[in-house]
Order: C-alpha cells, then sequence, then structure tokens
C-alpha cells in the first residue's frame, strides 16, 4: 500500500455517532467508508464523499469491497476529478457488485 493510498468501502449503515448526525464519510486507519442512504440517490452521496475527499490533498485511492457497481465506481471519479489536479490514482480491488 502507497503511503498516501487510502482504501474507501461503501456501506449501507449509519456511521459512527462520533462523526456527526448523517454523516456521509467515516474514517479509520488507512481507510475511509461512504455511509450510504437508500433514500438519497446513490450516484450524488459518492460524488459528494469523492469531492470531499479529493479536498484531502488523497494522491491514490483503492476502491475496495462490494456495491461498486460501474454507476457508482464512475461517480467516485467525476467527484476525484478536479481540473487543476486532474484526476489522481483511483484502482478497483475486491468489487463485487451487490
Amino acid at each position: 500500500m502507497m503511503s498516501n493510498e487510502l482504501q474507501v468501502s461503501l456501506s449501507f449503515g449509519k456511521a459512527p455517532a462520533a462523526w456527526g448526525k448523517d454523516a456521509l464519510l467515516s474514517f479509520s486507519e488507512g481507510s475511509a467508508k461512504i455511509h450510504l442512504d437508500d433514500n438519497k440517490v446513490l450516484f450524488t452521496q459518492v460524488q459528494t464523499a469523492a469531492r470531499t475527499l479529493n479536498t484531502m490533498a488523497i494522491e491514490a485511492i483503492k476502491l475496495i469491497g462490494t456495491g461498486w457497481d460501474n454507476e457508482l465506481r464512475w461517480a467516485f471519479s467525476q467527484g476525484f476529478y478536479t481540473a487543476k489536479r486532474g484526476l489522481q490514482s483511483i484502482s478497483v480491488i475486491s468489487v463485487k457488485v451487490i
């Protein structure tokens, strides 16, 4: 794992209370979890989370776990891209579409 690589997974569970009410993202060492709400548009939630992660100057992302279908991978890359920095490294591992 690269020193600045962050593993990102999806969850339909709520974030721990320490991250705030209805938090979209939660973090642990070397990883982030996007907490999705089934009652909202998944594409938009993933894109918003990616934009938030992009502001943290993370050089590389690894999408892990289940649920990363083509639409959500596209949403993430759209959110993680900026004209100023371009597209940073995004790799996909252990993806199992649910």
